[in-house]
């Protein structure tokens, strides 16, 4: 990182102490506020003056100024083809926020980590249609130069009509869809409905030291067939270990014995799932892969299951024909699962502040130095002397105002003011 030493104009702190504050904010997790205090630390260690150490303030607005350089850089590091993973935010304070990320179109032999992304489009607003994502997709297009191959996205429907008024194929995320057919499977089956209700309830032992090692993972339950399989793989564990309890254990888990051939088709159904999600997460969608699914489906059928483990299968056939057609006839393999932007939207949600009144802050400035956070060697090309001559605080401050809308804090304020 030789090229990350010396003075940078208009800056007091030397690029090695701002490239070390960047590292520790984005490569180790550390907040703001901790950041001068582990900079204070590394100079004692190494026998050296403390000097002068930066406030989490002026940290703050280093981490702003690399993500706002990063963003400016559109297209800039994507290969001449590529593909648009796309989703929106959860609302926080009244707003999401609409993510466009830009991704390698072809598989690479492994699933899409947080190296392989940039950055290509960031809106907050009450709610997007599919005016505003087709508007979106035709801007970031504009910008890189070329338009995507294909555009990826969990299924919503702005989305899916977004992607088609900017005519742009498009591909539904593997994960969202098989979630989509185990609720179709599923969800209505009286069986089901009562066990996921009982295994609910167990939420309630974290008082009791007897229960509470027993009590089942939580199901989440506005992703609750996304996240299936951590309380299917509970129910197994709870049959397998049912005669070695006690008797207050076996009678408050009596529910599991009673549904055991339910429980016990779950894990089957989970285990081909999860089978079939790790070849597509991997090794993308193509015509080579698709045929290893069908195989993992039909012997996972003629182990047992019965008619809705034939359902499942069938329909998971039919999602993988529908994808096929945008891939086509070649042999190459298209990146089928968005789980990154699911990832870059988790850790996102852990930085920015809890309260919900706060709203959408400059803090998804940080989103595009996500693509840091897990390659050290993403860091050896990141010219920091550049970055800061070309962005000043004062071009945060005109992102900060044309992009993000008042806080529910904000307005407060204003209301109430006297």
């Amino acid at each position: 990182m030789e090229k990350n030493s010396g003075r940078i104009p208009r800056h007091t702190y030397r690029a090695e102490d701002i490239m070390t504050c960047l590292m520790l904010y984005v490569y180790c997790g550390c907040s703001y506020r901790s950041i001068p205090k582990a900079l204070r630390v590394m100079r004692l260690r190494t026998g050296g003056e403390v000097g002068d150490l930066p406030d989490h303030t002026t940290v703050k607005g280093w981490v702003e100024k690399a993500g706002l350089a990063e963003l400016n850089n559109t297209g800039k590091s994507l290969s001449e083809s590529y593909a648009i993973v796309m989703d929106e935010s959860i609302s926080v304070g009244g707003f999401k926020l609409l993510l466009a990320l830009g991704v390698p179109c072809l598989n690479e032999g492994r699933a899409v980590d947080h190296s392989d992304v940039v950055v290509l489009g960031m809106s907050v607003a009450s709610s997007f249609d599919s005016s505003d994502v087709s508007d979106t997709l035709r801007g970031v297009a504009t910008d890189v130069g070329r338009p995507p191959l294909y555009v990826l996205s969990d299924g919503g429907t702005n989305l899916v009509k977004g992607a088609m008024e900017a005519g742009l194929p498009h591909h539904i995320d593997v994960g969202h869809r098989f979630a989509a057919i185990m609720k179709k499977v599923y969800g209505e089956e009286q069986d089901f409905k009562e066990l996921t209700e009982l295994v609910g309830k167990t939420k309630h032992w974290s008082l009791d030291k007897d229960l509470a090692p027993l009590k089942a993972p939580n199901q989440r339950s506005l992703a609750r067939y996304m996240n299936v399989f951590p309380w299917a793989a509970w129910l197994e564990k709870v049959l397998g270990a049912y005669c070695f309890m006690t008797p207050k254990e076996r009678y408050h888990l009596g529910f599991v014995q009673r549904h055991a051939s339910l429980a016990e088709e779950l894990a089957e159904v989970c285990r081909m799932l999860k089978a079939v999600l790790g070849v597509l997460k991997t090794k993308g969608l193509s015509l080579s892969t698709a045929r290893e699914c069908s195989k993992i489906m039909a012997d996972a059928q003629s182990v047992g299951g019965g008619k809705r483990m034939t359902a499942l299968c069938n329909m998971m056939t039919q999602y993988m024909s529908q994808e096929l057609k945008v891939v086509g006839d070649s042999n190459e393999a298209h990146n089928i699962s968005s789980d990154i932007i699911e990832s870059c939207f988790g850790i996102y949600k852990d930085r920015r502040s809890k309260d919900k009144m706060a709203g959408i802050t400059s803090i998804v400035l940080t989103i595009p130095l996500f693509s840091y956070k897990k390659s050290e060697e993403k860091w050896q090309e990141l010219d920091i002397i550049e970055s800061f001559s070309a962005t000043t605080i004062s071009m945060v401050r005109q992102w900060r105002n044309d992009n993000l809308p008042e806080s529910p804090n904000q307005l407060r304020k204003y209301k109430l003011a006297i």
